[in-house]
């Protein structure tokens, strides 16, 4: 851990903040304290197991009882069909995940970027209000 602080200032902080005994030596001796997961099966991949199983969308639909998991369906269904009309990639996709904050400092960094994540729909207002406020300019 950097140590601009005091170990004391560096405690009292953690304190305040709620750490755990254990996580607070783990951040002092600067080591990493692995979380215990449990993956649980998103639509994304219940939509792909579908679709494997019963060849298309319609199938699938078809064989599926519950409505709200095929409203889920249909909304992932749409949501695909939009990434494929919009050609968005995979870093389009982790972008799109971003805060508008950090978009913004994202394009700030590279101006280049706008004109494509524009295009592709990536640019809210909240990342235009951000760029404005920061004074970005628009390059064409």
């Amino acid at each position: 851990m950097k140590q601009d602080k005091s170990i004391d200032e560096i405690t009292k902080i953690l304190n305040e903040s709620g750490v755990s005994g254990r996580d607070y030596f783990a951040i002092m001796e600067n080591k990493t304290v692995t979380l215990p997961r449990q993956r649980s099966v998103s639509i994304s991949d219940r939509y792909d197991e579908g679709l494997t199983q019963y060849g298309n969308f319609s199938n699938l639909l078809k064989n599926t009882e519950d409505p709200a998991l095929m409203q889920k369906f249909g909304q992932e269904f749409k949501r695909r069909e939009q990434d494929k009309i919009l050609g968005k990639s995979e870093a389009d996709k982790k972008f799109a995940s971003m805060s508008s904050i950090d978009k913004a400092s994202r394009i700030m960094e590279n101006p280049n970027l706008f004109n494509t994540y524009l295009g592709r729909g990536l640019i809210t207002d909240d990342v235009m209000l951000n760029l404005i406020n920061n004074g970005f300019k628009q390059t064409n």
